[in-house]
């Protein structure tokens, strides 16, 4: 027989993959949200709750989560930006404020001040929109796609919680038949699932490093119901761009009761500890339970963002610690 049903089936398997690839992102994220709330729904069933209720549960508690950061910008920084438009302030007094800032005050307030020729106003803004129509339609298409892809995830987290045995023994038994060893199969599952923890432990590490450095910042300026814009922070820390989407929607809320100087040194003060979580804390705590090279690791977060996306954040990093994993224990199988 020239085709085989291993080649029939592989064929199929990837043209499958093919037509769920515009999904690929919300389904790797659904399957990931799970995977991380899995002990607290097993807590749930060790203290007598149903399987069921405790999947739905588990699902609920990512719903409100992530629709904690939409509610924030709704509830407090579409307000500050209106407020902002009906009582713009002057350029000159702006400028004369970040003018003041030690060492890099002069460049700051030299490098704004074209762009702060005109005052802000809500017919700057419309001038300003009508200029960039089709971007802001684009935006608009991407908002849309990215609420359709949390409805995905989530949908996709709910179907994993609810069947993880099922699925856990389903994907070995794949694993078994495509690989002819059993032994072998059950070895690439392991080391699959050590590597996904790693990966979800070192986004944890970022959630709580953002989260406590930014929300303390946040304390000190003393932004209100700031508790919930440094949880907002953590949540969407584990996306790229993500902690900076709320790093601005609060600092437009600063501008209502603090000066132009504050919030700006907020803007850079908060962007740095971002950039430290993603280029140094994400790795090192990645590597730690595997004991991966932390440039190794490095390495594989910003080439997986490269080949696959923002997918890759999870993918490149799960894929590297298993290859890395497999080849260390390879004399021993």
């Amino acid at each position: 027989m020239l085709v085989s049903r291993k080649h029939v089936a592989t064929i199929i398997a990837v043209l499958a993959m093919v037509v769920m690839s515009p999904f690929a992102v919300p389904i790797v994220a659904g399957f990931c949200m799970s995977i991380a709330g899995m002990p607290y729904q097993k807590g749930l069933e060790r203290l007598g709750f149903s399987s069921r209720l405790a999947a739905t549960l588990h699902t609920m508690s990512w719903m409100l989560l992530l629709a904690l950061p939409a509610w924030l910008i709704l509830e407090t920084a579409v307000p500050a930006l209106l407020a902002l438009l009906r009582m713009p302030p002057r350029p000159g007094q702006i400028l004369s404020e970040i003018n003041t800032i030690p060492l890099v005050g002069q460049m700051l307030s030299g490098w704004l001040a074209p762009s702060l020729s005109t005052p802000l106003s809500s017919s700057r803004l419309a001038i300003w929109a009508s200029g960039n129509a089709a971007e802001l339609k684009t935006s608009v298409r991407h908002v849309w796609l990215l609420l359709a892809h949390i409805g995905i995830a989530l949908l996709v987290a709910e179907v994993v919680a609810r069947n993880h045995v099922a699925l856990e023994n389903a994907i070995g038994r794949v694993l078994a038949w495509a690989s002819g060893d059993a032994e072998f199969s059950a070895t690439l599952l392991q080391v699959l699932t050590r590597s996904i923890r790693s990966v979800m432990l070192g986004m944890l590490g970022v959630t709580l490093f953002n989260g406590a450095l930014i929300g303390l910042l946040m304390a000190l300026l003393k932004l209100p119901v700031w508790p919930v814009w440094g949880l907002a922070v953590s949540l969407l820390s584990t996306i790229p761009l993500g902690a900076l989407i709320v790093i601005v929607m609060a600092s437009l809320a600063m501008l209502t009761f603090k000066s132009w100087t504050s919030v700006l040194l907020f803007f850079v003060a908060s962007n740095t500890v971002v950039l430290v979580a993603d280029f140094l804390i994400k790795p090192k705590l990645t590597g730690a339970r595997t004991e991966a090279p932390f440039m190794l690791v490095l390495l594989s977060i910003l080439g997986g963002i490269e080949v696959f996306g923002l997918i890759g954040v999870m993918i490149g990093p799960v894929i590297v610690l298993t290859a890395l994993e497999l080849w260390r224990g390879w004399p021993e199988r």
